[in-house]
């Protein structure tokens, strides 16, 4: 029997619980005091902190927003919309996960039971930003593992493709391509997924990355808007009794009008800054596609770089040359599905601006009513993550020796470190993560800290802190010997699981990650074949009798 699943989607701005049963489908619980979500917000009163609703209902200047994308940023502080108060980052978000922990536990959910609850997080996270919200999350009352951080384009893609079987649509060798649009960051996943009648769907990674811009930047894009149409009425916020207060208020208005328009052409925009005089202003959809339209654009670039990379995950790779030459159209003909998550996505202009840029995909949008919900639904599905291969994987590769008599380490790769930079599908021929001096190398220079002599061994260690083996020659090991001499010690990672060493006394071994998935499908079905280059003279001289 499926064990009982609690999923937590902390957003940027709302934060939404769901849990899964024996009985069928994640279920969402409500848990804001009118709405199922609770917002992600608070405020310093009176030496308090106040989250949620009762900070929302405060004055907008004082409210501490996004405070999610401090990790994100690796940001201590955090500032009120108006700078008027200056925070510890992680007090808020303790704070606001406390609020959801006591509203939880009012649902008689198992929030402090082992192995229950699943938080989402951006895939862009590393493992330090992974293990901040972790903590935080386990200060605030839930029992999270190290392993039950999930990405959140990820989840809502698994939301999505268990929904398409429940309907009886099943999928073979599909490419759907997330593009999770949220408050604070931009995720796009490409999945592999092959799913049937009574059996788990396959679901493997096959390329993602991210950024840290999203509905927040195209807040602060309508506000400068805003000011602009201002402006030309004759009123600048400057000349206001409070200007900041004033930035505030437009600020909420800005969201506001945002949220309006996924519904309508056009909006009214009432500031209830009380001040001074902001006189209402007409808004329209296609102001907000305007205003739109730089941000999507940078998105189309993080689109074609997560699509090219998704042919250098390839054991064989690709040729270069080839890649580069290939266009946009060729690069999303493989595409059939593209998955619209994340509150961005409803927003109608979003969609429309794909569409165009994928004709050969259908454009799948969840339902108006559960697109807030899908992150937090797919984090509830009780059986279905052990087949996701992710692009970072969650393992850390450690050098143990001996030193002066005592036992000491270094990390060769550290759980979620990205394995290329978004340039090198321009570059090499395939993707892999180097240490100790390549461009991917998550601490450059770690490898002076090695001894100059000796032996020591190498081992894979998942984020419970169970060792993984490796495999040569059919065989298993928990650890492989690693002299240190003459040469320095090079280490070579690929997404397809093969592990490269090159130690110290010249000695070259390829082994493979025993628990790393395989990838099955995906790769031999990409749609424009990239076949090795090969040389053909375009006349034989002379002397060759071939």
């Amino acid at each position: 029997m499926a064990q009982r699943t609690v999923g937590v989607d902390f957003g940027t701005s709302t934060t939404l619980i769901a849990e899964s049963t024996a009985r069928g489908r994640p279920e969402v619980i409500p848990i804001g005091l009118s709405t199922s979500w609770m917002p992600s917000v608070a405020v310093a009163r009176d030496s308090q902190l106040l989250v949620a609703e009762e900070a929302w209902d405060m004055n907008p200047a004082a409210i501490v927003n996004s405070v999610k994308t401090c990790i994100t940023k690796r940001q201590e502080w955090v500032d009120s919309a108006d700078g008027s108060s200056r925070l510890n980052a992680d007090e808020v978000i303790v704070a606001i996960l406390k609020e959801l922990a006591l509203r939880a536990r009012a649902e008689r959910l198992p929030i402090a039971d082992p192995n229950v609850t699943r938080l989402g997080c951006p895939a862009m996270w590393d493992a330090p930003q992974r293990e901040r919200l972790r903590g935080l999350a386990e200060r605030a009352g839930f029992a999270v593992g190290p392993a039950t951080l999930i990405d959140e384009p990820i989840a809502a893609g698994l939301t999505w493709i268990e929904n398409q079987s429940r309907l009886g649509r099943y999928l073979e060798d599909a490419r759907v391509l997330v593009f999770d649009m949220g408050g604070g960051t931009l995720d796009v996943a490409l999945l592999d997924v092959t799913s049937g009648p009574r059996q788990e769907p396959a679901i493997y990674v096959m390329a993602s990355e991210g950024v840290d811009e999203a509905g927040d930047t195209l807040d602060e894009a309508i506000v400068s808007e805003f000011e602009e149409i201002l402006g030309a009425r004759g009123v600048s916020l400057d000349d206001l009794p409070d200007p900041r207060l004033a930035r505030a208020y437009l600020r909420r208005a800005a969201t506001e009008a945002k949220l309006a328009l996924t519904d309508s052409r056009d909006t009214e925009v009432v500031v209830g800054y009380g001040g001074g005089t902001i006189p209402p202003m007409h808004y329209s959809a296609e102001q907000l596609e305007e205003a739109l339209r730089p941000q999507l654009d940078r998105a189309w670039d993080l689109i074609l770089s997560t699509l090219r990379a998704s042919y250098l995950t390839r054991d064989r790779g690709a040729v270069p040359s080839k890649l580069r030459k290939m266009t946009d159209e060729e690069l999303t003909k493989p595409i059939t599905h593209v998955l619209l998550a994340g509150g961005m996505s409803l927003i109608p202009a979003v969609g429309r601006y794909l569409a165009k840029r994928f004709p050969n995909a259908k454009l799948r949008e969840m339902p108006r009513n559960t697109a807030q919900e899908a992150i937090c639904t797919g984090l509830a599905e009780n059986e279905s993550y052990a087949q996701v291969n992710l692009n970072r994987p969650a393992f850390n590769f450690v050098i143990d020796f001996e030193r002066d008599g005592a036992r000491d380490s270094v990390t060769l790769y550290e759980a979620y470190t990205r394995f290329y930079a978004p340039n090198q599908a321009f570059v090499t021929d395939r993707l892999e993560y180097r240490w100790s001096d390549g461009a991917t190398a998550s601490r450059p220079g770690t490898h002076r800290l090695l001894p100059s002599r000796g032996q020591g061994s190498l081992a894979v260690y998942a984020l419970d802190g169970s060792l993984v083996p490796l495999r040569l020659d059919g065989q298993s090991y928990d650890s492989m010997r690693v002299a240190f001499g003459h040469r320095d010690t090079s280490f070579s990672l690929s997404p397809g699981g093969d592990l490269t060493i090159f130690d110290g006394s010249g000695r070259f071994q390829t082994l493979r990650i025993a628990r790393w998935p395989a990838l099955s499908t995906g790769f031999e079905g990409l749609a424009v074949p990239i076949e090795e280059a090969t040389w053909v003279p375009e006349r034989r001289r002379s002397w060759d009798s071939k």
